[in-house]
């Protein structure tokens, strides 16, 4: 990734927290303050990409206001950016806010696969949030961002890509990025488009909007569940949310 692009989006990103932020707190402190002038250095030392990020912040607001404010539900749910595994038509859908480099998330996709299995009314949608890498040494892009390209370009090879993602141990890099992309014939889904980027920025601002802070978090219809669960624990939850539906 170049530096013109790591600059814009690690300001389109920080932008999007302080908007999510300012949701639930409007007071600008110390630390808002710093980063604030931060930003502002940054733009100074890279005054190329003001125009591009203005508009996305412009667009962004604009979107904000005319949009109901359900906490994002509509976006998560109904955005075909984002994968998912499950029923067609399903009864019920869980939201798995998910991070591939986070060995919670992958203790959990096993436990989600067994919840699909149990009930196949439910649908699993997958919303990246990568939080503990945002960029791979060596590409432009991350495991979020490829997985979503191919989930929107190569739709029958997620399931494949998408386990073998979820199967690496550790954070991922240029090597287990792109050994997966060859065994799975999807190399060119490597490359990102804006279009993605854009979708994890919005799910990274929905995300801190409802105050949640870590990955996993499950929203299971209208119950919020952080953190990993077992079987165990995750399947009364889901019986709950079903019943509430009849």
């Amino acid at each position: 990734m170049n530096m013109k692009t790591i600059v814009q989006h690690t300001l389109l990103m920080a932008f999007g927290l302080l908007m999510a932020a300012s949701v639930t707190a409007n007071t600008l402190t110390d630390e808002r303050a710093e980063r604030i002038d931060l930003i502002a250095d940054m733009l100074r030392a890279h005054p190329e990409i003001i125009d591009g990020l203005y508009e996305s912040v412009v667009r962004y607001s604009m979107e904000k206001e005319q949009r109901p404010q359900t906490g994002g539900g509509d976006d998560l749910t109904h955005n075909p950016l984002h994968p998912w595994l499950g029923a067609d038509d399903p009864a019920l859908t869980i939201v798995n806010f998910t991070d591939y480099n986070c060995p919670f998330c992958k203790r959990l996709e096993p436990v989600l696969d067994q919840v699909r299995a149990e009930y196949p009314q439910v649908r699993v949608i997958n919303v990246y949030l990568p939080m503990r890498q945002q960029s791979v040494d060596g590409l432009d892009t991350n495991s979020a961002l490829y997985a979503m390209q191919v989930w929107k370009h190569a739709r029958n090879k997620y399931t494949d890509v998408h386990g073998q993602l979820v199967n690496h141990q550790g954070n991922h890099s240029r090597g287990s990025l792109e050994a997966i992309a060859e065994r799975t014939g999807t190399a060119e889904h490597l490359l990102p488009d804006d279009d993605v980027r854009d979708a994890i920025v919005r799910s990274m601002m929905t995300f801190r909007q409802m105050g949640f802070r870590g990955t996993p978090t499950l929203l299971i219809g209208d119950d919020a569940a952080p953190g990993y669960l077992p079987y165990e624990r995750l399947q009364p939850r889901v019986e709950a949310a079903l019943e509430a539906l009849n």
